[in-house]
């Protein structure tokens, strides 16, 4: 005999499983209601038609050109609509163009946005959009200024330099250099260099030329080693610091900062190869755009700045000599005679930081620089200096001359001299650096 099952449990499993079967009929009778039932005509209106009205017609602005400007052209689009001008260079495009085949300014700001063709009504402010990062030419006029505000039909503002930012027209320049062993040594222990770095930026040229001179010490395999280093790392320096410089560096400090890194280059070789080897050092930075002359120099080299009038020493000597000058012991004459004019107190290479004299002057058309060695200037006086370099043909023929006398009045160190020119727009050029 089975047991007696609990009546209400099963009565609860019972009841749940009718309600589950009342819901599912139910369910299906409403889907089939809804099968039943005609489906609802939907008009089926095309998307572009209901949504987006026709195009207006593009803005129509007509004015006469500006007397220097080109007649504007005719319509062309395949659909009747004028094209539209570029803010920039005034170049007709398309009616749909985004960017100005010409110049490559965008003409977006350029749609209208309301029907108007009343030419006579007030003409809108236009804000020209930003131009190309390269300054291109259409039409004779130059692409504007970014930010800059305009009207159709009046001329646009020059593309010209930043503001607070002095351009002129650049220096021309004819340079001469020569560097001989003289009449006594064997080797010649000094070196040269020149070098000319032009670059153009958004249109705004940008010259800098480099003009250098050592003087190296300390005999065979160690005087013209140390004046070849130094220049050559002058120049490597230079020009990594020109590479990454922002528009405001400073020329200057990048010369002495260049001059800072040659001296640690052969302060490092004379102790790698335990010599007492040494140079001196003047270099000459010109920037022929802003008329302006930079200079540093180390030991008893000159840098000399001269016209139709006058001659100037720019530099000064670290020496003995000039050391008695300046206390008054010595006069001129006697110092140049003096039995240790040739002792010099600093010099690239006795350390790794050496103390480098700075100067900064302008250079206006008509100077000329003559950076020397003592080879030169210690047997050749300024007067003399003067009446060759302002009465040569050419700066090479100058430094052609100059050595010749310094020959005749012994000869017994390195010569080496660079003449630097700063002529007028008029004068022919000649003797420019490679």
């Amino acid at each position: 005999m089975l047991p007696a099952l609990p009546l209400i449990p099963i009565i609860f499993v019972a009841s749940l499983l009718v309600v589950i079967l009342v819901l599912v009929v139910v369910l299906v009778w409403l889907e089939m209601r809804r099968k039943r039932q005609p489906h609802l005509a939907v008009e089926t209106v095309p998307v572009a038609q209901a949504v987006i009205a026709p195009p207006p017609p593009p803005l129509s602005i007509s004015m006469p050109p500006p007397a220097s400007a080109n007649p504007k052209p005719e319509t062309n689009a395949p659909n009747g609509r004028a094209p539209i001008l570029c803010p920039h260079c005034h170049a007709p495009n398309k009616d749909d163009a985004v960017f100005c085949t010409q110049c490559g300014s965008a003409l977006s700001s350029l749609t209208p946005t309301l029907v108007d063709t009343d030419a006579t009504k007030p003409l809108p402010v236009l804000v020209a959009a930003a131009p190309p990062t390269s300054a291109k030419v259409a039409n004779g006029v130059k692409t504007q200024q970014p930010g800059a505000t305009t009207t159709p039909g009046e001329p646009l503002p020059p593309h010209d330099a930043p503001h607070n930012t002095l351009v002129t027209r650049p220096l021309p320049l004819a340079v001469g250099r020569l560097s001989d062993v003289g009449l006594v040594r064997e080797i010649n222990e000094d070196s040269l260099t020149t070098l000319e770095l032009v670059q153009v930026y958004n249109s705004i040229p940008a010259s800098l030329h480099l003009y250098a001179v050592a003087d190296g010490m300390g005999g065979h395999a160690a005087g013209e080693v140390a004046s070849r280093l130094a220049l050559k790392h002058l120049c490597q320096s230079l020009l990594a610091q020109e590479s990454t410089a922002t528009l405001s560096a400073s020329p200057l400090a990048m010369l002495k900062q260049a001059g800072q890194d040659a001296a640690r280059v052969v302060h490092a070789e004379a102790q790698r190869t335990r010599s007492d080897m040494g140079t001196t050092l003047v270099a000459a930075l010109v920037d022929s755009t802003q008329h302006k002359l930079y200079a540093i120099n180390v030991g008893d080299s000159r840098l000399y700045k001269l016209d139709a009038a006058a001659i100037r020493q720019v530099t000064k000597d670290h020496s003995l000599v000039q050391r008695l000058l300046d206390s008054g012991q010595l006069t001129p004459a006697e110092a140049r005679h003096h039995p240790n004019a040739n002792l010099i107190y600093r010099t690239l290479g006795e350390r790794a930081n050496v103390e480098i004299d700075t100067f900064e002057q302008t250079l206006a058309p008509g100077e000329t620089l003559l950076l020397c060695t003592d080879g030169l200037c210690g047997l050749v006086d300024d007067d003399e200096l003067h009446r060759v370099v302002t009465t040569a043909s050419t700066p090479q023929a100058a430094c052609a001359r100059l050595v010749e006398l310094a020959k005749a009045a012994g000869g017994h160190d390195n010569i080496t001299v660079i003449v630097v020119a700063a002529q007028t727009d008029d004068a022919p050029l000649q003797d420019r650096p490679t």
